[in-house]
């Protein structure tokens, strides 16, 4: 059983993965990209060539069962938990990114405009990260990710 419901949940989790913005297409001088919206029919289109009966080899409606999975109050709950922490992943992989911008180098190239605005989203970003830390009773930022920011 549960090797079937991995099978299931597998091609689900690739397109999911698939619908996050690459690393690469971060920039600390824009806005913080969002993951694409789930589009039942493109993801049924991944189906044929990557679909659950590769791995458990069993034959059927595979297109069909995920059609009424989608549709059920537990599909929306298990998407609503994933989009969050996709995003959570993103806005992390943002900060990231911010604080790999901070370099001498980089910021010679800039106007004092595009220094000021990188300041500001740093800021933003921090403050917002401490907010959803302290909700989960955590700290959101290492004492090195403190002083790599600071620095």
């Amino acid at each position: 059983l549960f090797q079937l419901t991995q099978s299931f949940m597998i091609p689900l989790e690739r397109y999911l993965s698939s619908l996050m913005p690459l690393r690469k297409e971060m920039s600390p001088f824009k806005s913080i990209p969002s993951v694409r919206p789930f589009v039942l029919e493109n993801f049924l289109l991944t189906l044929e060539e990557a679909g659950p009966s590769l791995t458990c080899g069993i034959k059927g409606d595979w297109a069909g069962l995920y059609r009424r999975f989608i549709l059920s109050p537990s599909f929306a709950e298990w998407l609503s938990s994933r989009s969050s922490s996709m995003s959570q992943q993103i806005k992390s992989s943002y900060v990231e990114n911010l604080c790999d911008s901070i370099d001498k180098e980089v910021l010679a190239q800039k106007h004092h405009v595009e220094i000021v605005d990188l300041v500001l989203r740093i800021r933003q970003r921090v403050v917002e990260m401490e907010v959803s830390s302290a909700k989960r009773g955590q700290t959101c930022l290492s004492d090195q990710e403190y002083s790599r920011i600071c620095r």
